[in-house]
Parts: C-alpha cells; sequence; structure tokens
C-alpha cells in the first residue's frame, strides 16, 4: 500500500530482549518505516519504543520513547507526500517533513521476536497481542502552503535552485522571468515536479533572473513563493594559469590560490602590507567578475584593489575596496580587458597576513 493513514490497537509483551514490531518494507531496502517497534528491557534500559524512517537516501531519523507499553494502546501513522506523522493514543509524537520520504507502495509487517538479550528471565510465553488493523486511504481536502525558495552560487553557466518539502505537496512548479516581478514562464513541472531541487542550464551569463517555485496537490496549487533573483557566470578563466605574488610562506603558494581546490591558499611570506598577488591569462579577455574566497573570511575583513594590465607593466585599477569593512568572501564585477589580473592587498581588519583560498576570474565575449 501507498499512503493513508494505518492504525493497530495492540498490547505489547515486556520482558528482557523482548523485539515486536510495526513496520514496513518496500522490496528492497532501504527504505524502511519503523512505526512501532517495541524493546524490552536490555542491561540497564529500560522498555522504550522505536518510531523511525530510514529514508530514500539512506538516513536514518529515529525518536525513542520510552513507556509501559503492555496496556491497551492505539498506534497511528499517517503517510503523505513528502511527510509522516506517528501517533499514539491519538496524540501526535513524530512528525518528518522531507523530500525523501519514500512514494512508492510498500508493506506491512507486524512481527514478534527476541533479541539476543533475552534469558530465562524474559518469561514465556509471551505475546504481541493485536485487536485490529486499518488502512484509510486519505486525500489531501486543501492545496499546500508555499515553498521557500533558495539558491545556491551559480557558476558554469547555471542556476542552481532548492527549496523546502511542503508537507501534502505531490508535485512543484518552478518559473522565471527576466524582470522582478513577472511575468513568469514555467520552466518545469513534468506534470509537477516531485524532488525540491532544480538546475537552470537555459540562462545567459551575467543576467539576472528572478524565480517562484509553487507547491501542488490534488486540491490545488499554492501561492508562489517569494521571488529569488540569481545571476548565471560561466566557469572561472583563471584556473590553472601562471601566477605569481609579492611574497609567499613555502607551503602557500601563489598557485595554489587558482588550482580550483578550497583545501589550498596563498599566504604572503609576513603581516606586512601591501601584499600582491597577481594571475596571467595567456592573453588579452573581456572582464566581468572576480571573487576572490578569503581565508578565515567570516571573522576577518580585507581590503584590497583589483587591477588589470595588457603588459604586466603598466596597471590600471578597477576596484578599489581598499575603505572595505565587511567580512565574508567577496564578488565584484567589471567591465574591463586585460591579460593580467592583479589583486593588491592593502590590509586586514585583525592584522594577520595576507592570504586567501582562491581568486576566480571570470571573462565574457557577451555584452
Amino acid at each position: 500500500l501507498a499512503y493513508g493513514y494505518l492504525e493497530i490497537r495492540a498490547q505489547y509483551p515486556a520482558g528482557k530482549g523482548q523485539w515486536p514490531a510495526w513496520w514496513m518494507l518496500r522490496k528492497g531496502w532501504p527504505p524502511e518505516f519503523d512505526i512501532a517497534e517495541f524493546r524490552g528491557a536490555r542491561g540497564t534500559d529500560s522498555d522504550y519504543m522505536t518510531q523511525a524512517v530510514y529514508d530514500e537516501a539512506a538516513k536514518w531519523n529515529s525518536t525513542t520513547l520510552a513507556g509501559d507499553y503492555t496496556g491497551w494502546h492505539t498506534y497511528g501513522f499517517e503517510w503523505g507526500p513528502g511527510y509522516l506523522k506517528w501517533f499514539i493514543d491519538g496524540k501526535l509524537t513524530k512528525t518528518v517533513v522531507s523530500s525523501k520520504v519514500p512514494a512508492q507502495p510498500m508493506y506491512v509487517i507486524l512481527s514478534a521476536g527476541l533479541d539476543d538479550t533475552a534469558d530465562v528471565s524474559t518469561g514465556f510465553p509471551n505475546h504481541f497481542i493485536i485487536d485490529y488493523f486499518r488502512w484509510y486511504q486519505v486525500s489531501p481536502t486543501n492545496p499546500p502552503g508555499a515553498p521557500t525558495l533558495h539558491h545556491r552560487p551559480s557558476d558554469n553557466n547555471q542556476v542552481a535552485l532548492s527549496w523546502n518539502a511542503v508537507m501534502g505537496a505531490t508535485c512543484y512548479c518552478i518559473s522565471r522571468a527576466t524582470a522582478t516581478g513577472g511575468a513568469y514562464t514555467v520552466l518545469a513541472t513534468n506534470s509537477g515536479i516531485s524532488q525540491t531541487t532544480y538546475i537552470d542550464t537555459n540562462v545567459d551569463d551575467f543576467l539576472n533572473y528572478y524565480y517562484v517555485v509553487s507547491a501542488a496537490n490534488d486540491s490545488g496549487s499554492s501561492p508562489n513563493s517569494p521571488e529569488v533573483m540569481a545571476t548565471a557566470f560561466p566557469a572561472p578563466i583563471s584556473v590553472g594559469k601562471p601566477a605569481t605574488a609579492s611574497s609567499y610562506e613555502s607551503a602557500h603558494a601563489p598557485s595554489n590560490a587558482n588550482d580550483g581546490s578550497l583545501l589550498s591558499r596563498w599566504t604572503a611570506a609576513d603581516s606586512g602590507y601591501p601584499q600582491w598577488w597577481r594571475v596571467d591569462l595567456g592573453s588579452v579577455q573581456k572582464l566581468r567578475r572576480v571573487v576572490i574566497r578569503w581565508e578565515n573570511s567570516a571573522q576577518w575583513s580585507y581590503q584590497y584593489r583589483i587591477e588589470v594590465s595588457t603588459n604586466d607593466v603598466d596597471y590600471t585599477t578597477v576596484v578599489d575596496q581598499t575603505g572595505r569593512s565587511a567580512t565574508g568572501n567577496s564578488a565584484d564585477l567589471l567591465t574591463a580587458s586585460g591579460r593580467y589580473v592583479r589583486v593588491a592587498v592593502t590590509g586586514q581588519d585583525k592584522g594577520g597576513w595576507a592570504s586567501f583560498y582562491q581568486c576566480e576570474v571570470f571573462g565574457s565575449d557577451g555584452p
């Protein structure tokens, strides 16, 4: 079966090592639902009930509830698109909302068993008594709420979008505009896409795009999410090109700062300023953007200039951030041409050494 509300009325056995369970599996594992899996006292542990899901991403989400379950109780489980709910005696005890909640039919299993801690003190016979099992098919009665849309840093000629799973949603619709507020054009529905991510590859570099997402089920659609603006950028043209610097530590050479890895960095040889780092692009390029991923950027604020040259002699300042006080990495748009790009680091608010993991230079043949 798939989706609906399931319920049993049951008495669980007591005793060391008891392991009766109400659970669900698909042919193939994962996923797994543990609706009401009881564990008898093991060593110093008390009796407890487990409520858990092992989802499509092979990740556990588990809760344990200590207590006495030998009396009659009702145990309920609601399974819908993107969400799960557990109940004991009509009281909601656990909720999971995730795009990884399984959607395919699964088998219901009611089993009695023991683990390897059972011994003569366990007590036999001991029964898992079930009064009834019921399954109700539940259809959504209201449209879902609106998701919240996010976008990740967008390089390599694409925009990557993600949003939260919405309870009761069976699908999502992504739309895009070239001006804030629309008009929006639908990008993907796939009769409503069921995942919570989307990559837009039909984009032009350095243009702003405006995205919204809505959720839907059989009862209707949600309003659009708040609009998110994203700009697509090409891959950097500086990766692997020859680099040099005013100074550097032996373990943190200039070439580290454009090797495409955030695990290595360029660091100046001392704490004196100014320091500079320079990359040779090999030929004159149209330059549109420079991203610098600074060391310890969350806590330190770096001041700098970006300078360009066609001959490595005469440099022109195209970005002046010598008065910068912000922390974080930096991303500067520019319109210039040059073969050599030099970052002149003029200071740092904590007095540390000039240092960054990557300097990414982006070019364009566009406008």
